[in-house]
């Protein structure tokens, strides 16, 4: 099992279905007293077994508008690059980190640290960081569903004094890479595209510019019934820690039950994600592993709930049937936690 990605960033939301029995009794009027003789016969009917199914969709429209303001950028001397990186080989990927060296390229990516110009182009979530002191940036992505190469993944705005740059002035570096299913996955990453224009003295000027874009999406959430009662199973980082980057498996074959929702459909939530950490589940039923993924720019520090999840079993489980596996920590500086830290089930609450 290899570790991840580190520094990541935005997530998906289950929705949440709950079946609830309440039972009623019947009280009979008083009355004056009677003397009688009864004669009685008892019958016993065996309960039904009912087992449900229930689907629910939604359907979200998100509108966002982004305002850019006038300015004005004068460049001597130099040119303005465009340098893309791309997964070049036939390859499922999930998870992916690379670092990229840029020393021998005569000059910097635009930006620093975590607002270095850089553009996802594949992948649900991506974070990048530019650590100028080391002339080094750090790319990472995730995906629930995964993305297969050979793919564009990333493309940032590189300024440089050398006109001739190439994809041989970088030198990238695979640090860490996974299937959807967190199994090893064996990418290339190489700089699939160079192209720089200026030179000279360039004076590049913005206008105000008003961009609109709607976004619809329909979430489908599907919840067989009839195993039993909904708990709210409550997963907690519980080292006083700063996470940058958290990868854990749980393995829930002992809890007599299973997560409603399948896949990254999975009914999961992670406060996290209010902060703004890119949080990724994919429950796998059929090795009885849910799969927990979260990164965050600015990191998140324990003892904290990190995921909460509905549960549906016969009886309730033990916080302890729950076996978790921690995969990956990192800091937000990418810099790995080791030990790793360690995550458990804080609590089994009725839903």
């Amino acid at each position: 099992m290899t570790t991840w990605m580190r520094n990541l960033s935005v997530l998906g939301v289950a929705v949440f279905l709950a079946v609830a029995s309440t039972g009623c009794d019947d009280d009979s009027p008083g009355g004056p007293p009677v003397s009688t003789t009864t004669t009685s016969s008892t019958t016993t009917t065996a309960p039904d077994t009912t087992t449900t199914s229930t689907s629910s969709t939604s359907t979200t429209s998100v509108t966002v508008t982004t305002v850019t303001s006038t300015t004005t950028t004068t460049i001597v001397g130099g040119f303005d690059c465009v340098v893309t990186f791309g997964v070049t080989n036939t390859e499922t990927l999930g998870a992916l980190q690379y670092d990229t060296d840029y020393s021998a390229a005569s000059g910097g990516f635009d930006g620093a640290a975590g607002a270095v110009e850089c553009t996802r182009l594949a992948g649900d979530f991506a974070a990048f960081n530019d650590i100028e002191a080391s002339t080094t940036l750090s790319s990472a992505f995730i995906s629930a569903a995964g993305f297969t190469g050979p793919v564009d993944v990333a493309s940032c705005n590189f300024t440089t004094s050398n006109g001739a740059l190439a994809a041989g002035d970088f030198t990238i570096t695979i640090t860490d890479q996974s299937k959807p299913d967190f199994t090893p996955a064996n990418a290339t990453v190489e700089i699939t595209n160079v192209v720089c224009t200026g030179g000279g003295t360039t004076t590049t000027t913005t206008g105000p510019t008003s961009t609109t874009s709607t976004t619809t999406g329909t979430n489908t959430t599907t919840t067989t019934g009839g195993v039993g009662t909904l708990y709210n199973i409550a997963i907690d980082l519980a080292d006083a820690v700063t996470c940058g980057a958290l990868q854990f498996e749980v393995n829930y074959s002992a809890a007599g039950g299973q997560f409603t929702g399948v896949g990254a459909a999975v009914s999961c939530t992670s406060p996290l994600s209010a902060s703004g950490a890119f949080v990724s589940f994919n429950d796998v039923d059929a090795s009885t592993q849910l799969n927990f993924a979260a990164v965050a720019v600015l990191g998140f520090t324990g003892p904290t709930t990190v995921a909460n999840c509905e549960f549906d079993a016969p009886a309730a489980p033990n916080a302890g049937d729950f076996t978790i596996t921690v995969v990956d920590a990192s800091a937000p500086d990418l810099s790995p936690i080791v030990p790793l830290p360690i995550v458990t089930v804080s609590a089994v609450t009725p839903k």
